[in-house]
């Protein structure tokens, strides 16, 4: 079985396809599936939610691919030990459950402006804590969740500085555990721009 989410546009919808595989012949490239289910989760032309921000120093550019227009799912992720799946709807605050069980999408779990343009639940080996990247600019945390086994239920925890609140790494897109407790994270933002705090680097 395989998840594949699928991004949204003026015509297309947001969701996930649940793919059943068949069969795979290696040798010819070709795989027999089977599209079991659609969990659609926003309908075409469902539109997206980003802070406005501009360049203002040359040595941070500001792209166009980063700010789609319409909605889409990022960064899937499964928390070890239990049956469920994590999907950020990376394009506002969204973060969806998905359990493999019964192949069905628990209601949104949002946290306000804290899980705004966040990029997957990165789950430790143990499967009992959670970081989620600050994916977008100026976004200098990540986000430390506490997952339930059970129902797949988030509990925010904290917010994680990549330095301090005048000083900090920023746009983080991947965090990957090194273990229980330590974990490295990787940015992207280079320079200032208009989101960033007076004083602040």
């Amino acid at each position: 079985k395989v998840y594949v989410s699928y991004m949204g546009s003026k015509t297309e919808p947001v969701g996930v396809a649940v793919i059943k595989i068949c069969s795979i012949n290696w040798t010819t490239g070709i795989a027999d599936v089977v599209v079991m289910k659609n969990l659609q989760i926003d309908p075409a032309g469902a539109l997206s939610s980003f802070p406005k921000v501009t360049q203002t120093n040359p040595a941070q550019p500001i792209a166009t691919w980063n700010q789609s227009e319409f909605g889409q799912l990022h960064a899937p992720q499964f928390l070890p030990h239990s049956s469920f799946g994590y999907f950020n709807m990376w394009t506002d605050n969204r973060i969806f459950a998905l359990n493999t069980a019964t192949d069905t999408l628990a209601p949104a779990q949002t946290f306000g402006a804290l899980s705004q343009q966040l990029h997957g639940v990165h789950f430790n080996p143990a499967g009992k804590l959670g970081l989620s990247a600050g994916y977008f600019y100026d976004k200098g945390v990540v986000s430390l969740f506490r997952p339930d086994r059970r129902n797949g239920e988030l509990t925010y925890v904290a917010d994680i500085w990549l330095g301090t609140p005048k000083n900090y790494a920023a746009y983080a897109h991947t965090v990957l555990w090194l273990d229980n407790r330590y974990a490295v994270v990787g940015t992207m933002q280079f320079g200032p721009t208009s989101l960033t705090g007076a004083g602040s680097s």
